[in-house]
């Protein structure tokens, strides 16, 4: 399942193109700069949305990952997603919210895509500076894990 966080993707100018395996899933074939995705279900939800990422880093594109202590980086090759153009950031799950913010907003600057696996609640107020930042700076934030809040969403709207 997708939530593009109530964004309509439109034209392609400002839209990181995906690869043909997963360009039929979102509207206009492309991720929207600025944008957030999240991409939920029990099974498979990492696996998809590193192939949604694999698209844009073959482009060119940087992703950094955050969130992700156990995922295994040689199947993320399998995906397709090129391993010279993503970066790992580990952060400790007992990370308080205000430094794991920090390194969000930090990613946010460096990269055009930033992957959050689930884990690190946020407050809203956070979510709300990191999607903004998001936007200004023309990245896009792919969230993994369930709906609701969570690292990079909000249970209320931007």
């Amino acid at each position: 399942m997708f939530d593009t966080g109530g964004m309509h993707v439109g034209s392609p100018a400002g839209m990181f193109p995906l690869s043909d395996a997963t360009r039929h899933l979102l509207p206009d074939g492309g991720l929207r700069q600025g944008s957030l995705v999240q991409v939920s279900g029990s099974a498979g939800a990492t696996t998809l949305a590193l192939a949604l990422v694999a698209g844009p880093c073959r482009g060119g594109a940087w992703v950094g990952c955050v969130g992700f202590p156990e995922l295994g980086w040689e199947a993320v090759g399998q995906v397709g997603l090129p391993l010279q153009r993503a970066v790992v950031v580990a952060i400790p799950p007992d990370t308080r919210s205000e430094l794991w913010a920090k390194v969000m907003a930090a990613m946010v600057d460096a990269f055009e895509v930033v992957m959050c696996g689930p884990g690190v609640m946020a407050t809203n107020a956070t979510v709300r500076k990191l999607r903004a930042r998001a936007r200004e700076r023309g990245s896009v934030l792919v969230q993994v894990g369930a709906r609701g809040p969570g690292p990079c969403s909000s249970s209320s709207s931007p």
